[in-house]
C-alpha cells in the first residue's frame, strides 16, 4: 500500500487487549489530526488486559512485537504504543527502522517542558516502582515532583471512555490526589495509564493544575515526527544502541503469528477473509 504524497499514515498500538476502545481512541486522535493524517488503532488479540505487573507486561511487550511484525510497516510513517509504560519500546526499535514512539516518555517529557515540577499519577500502588525506573531511564529525575497513587486501580479509568463520567466515589479520589500533589509542589500532572486518553477536561475540574494526556500530546509529537521521516527520513538511529541482530529475519519470522491486517492491500485482506484469518476491522 502506498501512502499519497504529503499524507501521513500513522499506527496507534495499544499495548493491551482493548479492542472494544478501539473506535473510541481512534476518533479521538482524528479530532486532534492534521489535515491529511489517517490513524490506525488497533489493541492486541491475545494480550493480557492490563500490564500493572511486571510478568504482564513482558508478555503483552511479546505480542506487540508479533503484531509489528506481522504489519505492513512500510504503510505507515509512525508507530506509537500507547501504554504509559512504553512496552517493547527498545525491541520494537531494534526490530524496525521507521519512527517508533511511546506514550510514557513522550506524556512525561513534555509536562516537563512546560514546568520542571511535575507529577504523575499512578493508577495503583503497585505501579510506582515501575513508574520511577521509566523516571530515571529517562532522565526526568529533577523533572518530577512525585508519584501520587489512585486507589481506583485501571478499570475505573477505563470505564471513564464508555460512561464520560466521573462517579462520586472516583471525584473524591482525584480531589484528594490534587491535595497531596499540591503538597509536594506539583505545578502540573500526568496520569500514567493512556485509558485517560481525551479524558482531560473532564479530569481537569478535579484539580488545581494543569493536566497532560500522555497518548494525545504523544500523539503528536508522533505526528510531527513522522513528517520528518516522510520529508527527510529521520529516525532513530540503528548504529549502535537499537542495531539490530544478525538473526534479525529469523527473529522476525518466530515472533509474527496471524496478520493484524494494518496497512495490507485489499488483495491481502481477501485472502485473510478466505483463510478465515480473524483481524482487526477495516477503517
Amino acid at each position: 500500500m502506498v501512502v499519497e504524497p504529503g499524507k501521513l499514515r500513522i499506527l496507534v498500538v495499544n499495548a493491551i487487549s482493548s479492542a472494544q476502545f478501539d473506535d473510541v481512541r481512534r476518533n479521538t486522535f482524528l479530532r486532534h489530526a492534521s489535515d491529511g493524517t489517517t490513524v490506525d488503532v488497533v489493541s492486541l488479540r491475545s494480550g493480557n488486559k492490563t500490564v500493572d505487573h511486571l510478568s504482564l507486561e513482558l508478555v503483552n511487550s511479546v505480542e506487540i512485537l508479533g503484531l509489528l511484525s506481522g504489519t505492513n510497516l512500510a504503510a505507515y510513517h509512525g508507530v506509537l504504543i500507547n501504554c504509559f509504560f512504553d512496552p517493547a519500546l527498545d525491541e520494537a526499535r531494534e526490530c524496525f527502522a521507521l519512527p517508533i514512539l511511546g506514550a510514557g516518555q513522550l506524556g512525561m517529557t513534555v509536562a516537563s517542558l512546560l514546568v520542571r515540577e511535575v507529577v504523575v499519577f499512578s493508577p495503583t500502588v503497585k505501579m510506582i516502582p515501575r513508574i520511577r525506573r521509566a523516571i530515571h531511564e529517562y532522565g526526568l529525575e529533577r523533572s518530577v515532583a512525585g508519584i501520587v497513587p489512585i486507589q481506583t486501580g485501571v478499570e475505573a479509568l477505563q470505564k471513564l471512555q464508555l460512561t464520560g463520567e466521573v462517579e462520586p466515589a472516583l471525584g473524591e479520589e482525584l480531589s484528594r490526589c490534587d491535595k497531596k500533589a499540591l503538597a509536594l509542589g506539583g505545578e502540573i500532572g500526568v496520569f500514567a495509564c493512556t485509558a485517560t486518553l481525551g479524558l482531560t477536561p473532564l479530569l481537569q475540574r478535579h484539580f488545581s493544575f494543569p493536566l497532560v494526556d500522555a497518548g494525545l500530546v504523544a500523539f503528536k509529537v508522533v505526528e510531527a515526527i513522522a513528517a520528518l521521516y516522510r520529508d527527510t527520513g529521520l529516525t532513530h538511529s540503528r548504529l549502535v544502541t537499537y542495531a539490530p541482530p544478525s538473526e534479525l529475519p529469523t527473529v522476525l519470522a518466530r515472533l509474527r503469528g496471524p496478520s493484524y491486517r494494518c496497512g495490507r492491500t485489499e488483495k491481502d485482506q481477501e485472502s485473510d477473509q478466505r483463510t478465515g484469518i480473524p483481524g482487526v476491522r477495516d477503517r
